[in-house]
């Protein structure tokens, strides 16, 4: 109870005679706030938008660093997977903004290619880096950007190539699959 009649009173107290009392000027008005002597002498609102900042860049460097990696521990990849490597080039040279850059067609084939030799989705850099491009790919295509197809690629990427599989089909299965698209012809004919 004495705490509750107190209490006020001694963070008055403190306020007063320990803290400084700061003020700022922003396009939000005049802000005022106490300053205990720690920490950066910021508004509160300020030190959010910082720490959000730091925290942003954090993630973008993660995002750089694993893709960087999971591209150094796949012995070829670089010269396999020319889209996905394309695009690390980009991310290291202008950040996240490479989502908006890249042609469709690079974007769309990097994707392809990234979601099939990540087999590990825990790393947060990986997963957030995969969403980021996924989530601009659908922008993109939904704000009816142009495909241009590989006319608008840069020089400096090959042409798109669907990664080679080694496939073991006997006769007897090509026949079968050969009938299946065959009977679906005659069906639709008909």
């Amino acid at each position: 109870m004495l705490n509750e009649v107190f209490g006020p009173l001694r963070r008055a107290a403190r306020a007063i005679f320990k803290d400084d009392i700061r003020v700022a000027r922003s396009e939000a008005g005049v802000r005022v706030w106490l300053y205990d002597g720690e920490g950066p002498a910021l508004p509160p609102g300020e030190l959010e938008k910082q720490r959000a900042a730091r925290r942003e860049q954090e993630l973008i460097d993660r995002m750089r660093c694993e893709i960087t990696g999971l591209l150094d521990d796949l012995p070829g990849s670089r010269q396999r997977l020319r889209q996905l490597a394309h695009l690390e080039q980009q991310f290291r040279e202008q950040g996240l903004a490479m989502l908006q850059t890249l042609p469709l067609p690079v974007l769309r084939m990097a994707l392809t290619q990234f979601e099939a030799e990540v087999v590990n989705w825990a790393p947060e850099g990986l997963a957030c880096l995969r969403s980021k491009m996924a989530v601009a790919l659908q922008e993109r295509e939904g704000a009816g950007e142009e495909d241009h197809g590989l006319g608008d690629v840069p020089s400096d990427v090959p042409a798109l190539s669907v990664t080679e599989v080694d496939v073991d089909l006997d006769e007897a299965a090509l026949l079968a699959a050969y009938g299946v698209v065959q009977g679906d012809k005659e069906t639709a004919a008909g």
